[in-house]
């Protein structure tokens, strides 16, 4: 299992199938905590660390401000080694967690300071992926791809990625960045897992829609980061018949998710091997037509192993079989905003 991650084409890069969230760096775990996971992961093969300027500042343990990017920082210090075999992640341009008219922060200004201050929080010369965290679908897109390129030709940012983008507005800022002779987004951060979300996560999170988006990301050659990419356990507790907090329930709780749950344990036993129903649908996710690399969270580091022991392919059939929905989807439609 060790070392034998699945990795994927981005530019001159090859992010691994497997990516880490580590928004619980620097408040759930301690940096020598933090420090063991990445070797761990490292050991497994994976390289695709994801954390944000705003990662935990919406809680009010957390005992510092972007406390993700400095716990990373401080073990990019001690260990300078341990940067030069991650692809290093983070996103700006969030709006700030107290403000409860959600004011959006996509402009100019904000990007430029989130950017300077994810650089001095990490402690590292150039971002490999810089994402905005949100859009502004009302402000001008050649705005904010300007300051993206800014960042790009003074050193800082190496390749530019969309979080929580509808497709649509992707496209538009890519046929910007051709007019003027660059390139625009390459990744988009979007939650998507073999279960469908029903509604927008919190904070207007925005959900992957295959049928209406699907088409953009073949055509734009947007590489997918998958957050929420196990679906926060859903099948495993719905096929034991346990309890599912209210959050949960909001998400995914209907019959045609319960069914694919059905359908991912049959093609587990069909694998063999122990599979779990969660390493089917990480399975399910990388036989998409996209380049996709899943980012999972865990609470413990045998759920980690378990995400990055995933070195099997479904076979096109069961493929197929997994995504024949028979119960209509009723889901909130997607909106910009």
């Amino acid at each position: 299992m060790g070392g034998h991650m699945r990795h994927i084409k981005l530019k001159d890069m090859e992010p691994s199938f497997i990516g880490i969230g580590v928004s619980g760096f620097g408040i759930r775990t301690s940096d020598a905590e933090s420090e063991a996971i990445l070797d761990e992961f490292i050991g497994l093969g994976g390289n695709v660390v994801d954390t944000a300027n705003v990662y935990c500042n919406w809680d009010p343990k957390a005992p510092e401000r972007a406390c993700s990017e400095k716990s990373l920082g401080r073990i990019f210090k001690k260990r300078p080694s341990l940067r030069d075999r991650l692809i290093v992640c983070t996103k700006g341009a969030h709006f700030e967690p107290q403000d409860k008219a959600s004011t959006p922060r996509v402009n100019e200004g904000c990007i430029k300071y989130d950017l300077e201050d994810s650089v001095r929080n990490l402690g590292i010369d150039v971002i490999d992926v810089y994402f905005l965290h949100r859009d502004n679908p009302t402000y001008p897109v050649w705005l904010i791809m300007d300051a993206l390129f800014e960042a790009q030709d003074a050193g800082t940012v190496r390749i530019l990625g969309a979080s929580n983008w509808s497709a649509a507005r992707i496209a538009e800022a890519n046929a910007y960045a051709r007019s003027v002779g660059r390139e625009g987004f390459a990744v988009s951060q979007i939650m998507h897992s073999y279960m469908h979300p029903l509604v927008r996560d919190a904070h207007a999170s925005r959900y992957f829609d295959e049928a209406e988006e699907g088409g953009t990301y073949l055509s734009e050659g947007l590489t997918m980061f998958a957050y929420t990419s196990v679906a926060k356990g859903f099948m495993t507790k719905a096929l034991a018949g346990r309890p599912m907090v209210a959050h949960l329930a909001r998400l995914y709780e209907c019959a045609t998710n319960r069914e694919r749950a059905a359908r991912a344990a049959e093609v587990a036993r069909q694998v063999g091997g122990g599979r779990s129903v969660e390493q089917i649908g990480l399975a399910y996710l990388r036989s998409l037509p996209y380049k996709v690399t899943a980012l999972v969270s865990f609470s413990d580091i045998s759920q980690l192993r378990e995400c990055c022991d995933c070195d099997f392919d479904l076979a096109p059939g069961q493929a197929a079989f997994l995504a024949k929905d028979e119960t209509p989807l009723a889901r909130v439609p997607l909106a910009d905003g």
